[in-house]
């Protein structure tokens, strides 16, 4: 509802936009969410935010990747487990795919190789987020035979700025 617009569902790159007053950037704002909706409803279109699957067993690391992420303009979305992100990344065609390797049922390993069968999926980037000690051995079934790069971020050595690179 464009009466209900607010400047803070703006992607940060048009909140910097110069505006005069309070007047224009509400107007602004307005003008932003209409079209996005246009196109986001009518094109499958989303220009405000890229949109990031976060597919994890452990709600604490989604709601991380909500905080740090969203506050740089993302729309984060969480699954938890493999069969709900396979679920919703085909319903939701997310930009990114940050993905856990060790989750109970459908791992991570499964989940890289259900989504690279998949011609609708196959090129959408993932990025791993894992505790585990990724081995030579890991890393050649997470490429897979159309070598599409995988980045891996290990949960240890966790760094914000680096992490926010990556992406």
């Amino acid at each position: 509802h464009p009466q209900h617009a607010n400047v803070n569902d703006l992607h940060p790159r048009a909140r910097r936009v110069c505006l005069r007053n309070e007047d224009d950037l509400h107007n602004f704002a307005v003008y932003i969410l209409v079209v996005n909706f246009i196109l986001k409803y009518c094109c499958g279109v989303n220009v405000m935010a890229k949109k990031i699957l976060c597919i994890e067993d452990e709600q604490e690391m989604i709601d991380l990747m909500r905080l740090i992420l969203g506050r740089r303009g993302f729309e984060v979305l969480g699954a938890s487990g493999g069969v709900e992100g396979l679920k919703m990344v085909r319903e939701n065609h997310p930009d990114l795919v940050l993905l856990d390797l060790m989750m109970p049922g459908i791992s991570g390993f499964d989940v890289v190789e259900a989504l690279r069968r998949d011609a609708a999926t196959a090129r959408i980037p993932i990025l791993v987020v894992t505790a585990k000690e990724v081995t030579a051995i890991d890393r050649a079934a997470l490429t897979g035979h159309n070598g599409h790069a995988i980045h891996i971020v290990r949960k240890a050595h966790f760094n914000r700025t680096s992490f926010i690179a990556e992406v």
